[in-house]
């Protein structure tokens, strides 16, 4: 495995991870949707465009700033 697949597992892993968490569906969907993509690049980069850099950065945002309460 190369060091590109390993970074795109890696990611895909990360999407996998926080989508057991995530506290809507939808943000559910989407991060199993940029995981998928991440494998795909993973194993043939010509399947799909890499997903675009702010899209999967806004999703863990997302994610993190929905499932971090404040303190009271």
């Amino acid at each position: 495995m190369t060091a590109y697949q390993r970074k795109c597992e890696h990611l895909a892993g990360v999407c996998d991870a926080l989508a057991q968490g995530a506290l809507t569906p939808e943000q559910r969907e989407h991060l199993l949707h940029l995981a998928h993509q991440w494998r795909a690049l993973a194993t043939d980069p010509k399947i799909y465009e890499v997903p675009l850099r702010d899209a999967h950065r806004s999703a863990v945002q997302e994610w993190l700033s929905s499932a971090i309460r404040p303190r009271s």
